[in-house]
């Protein structure tokens, strides 16, 4: 593990709250929102589809925030990445990044004319229902 005084990454500016990166040309039209309620950690959300495990689109949180946006349909495993100070999509928070998976299938799906999504809030919660594990970066 790299401690900090030998971590030499530039610091990069936080992205801006609920930035895309998106990999599938899939219409995006499954509701998905993110809320976060610590002023300190920011979060990079990684949603990777459930049977190629090919990551289909990335979103970035700011501290406190939330985002509200659509993804394309299909099932998903959510990884995230938090910290407080960002070095770029491949060193995320630095040597001090948390990263980790919820421990379920998301889906995303149609079902007659209503389209089914999922909010996550990503704090720690009396009887919340989001199970997750810490992973290596090398599993992010």
């Amino acid at each position: 593990i790299l401690s900090l005084k030998d971590f030499d990454k530039t610091v990069q500016p936080l992205p801006e709250n609920g930035a895309i990166w998106q990999y599938t040309k899939s219409d995006c039209i499954a509701p998905m929102g993110i809320i976060t309620k610590s002023n300190d950690t920011s979060f990079f959300v990684k949603l990777n589809d459930w049977n190629t495990k090919q990551t289909a689109m990335e979103i970035f949180i700011r501290a406190g925030q939330t985002v509200n946006t659509k993804i394309p349909l299909g099932s998903y495993e959510i990884k995230y990445a938090a910290g407080k100070t960002w070095y770029g999509k491949q060193y995320c928070f630095g040597p001090e990044t948390s990263y980790n998976k919820a421990d379920q299938k998301f889906d995303f799906y149609k079902t007659g004319n209503t389209i089914l999504g999922h909010k996550l809030e990503l704090y720690q919660k009396v009887g919340g229902n989001l199970k997750t594990e810490q992973i290596s970066p090398n599993e992010f």
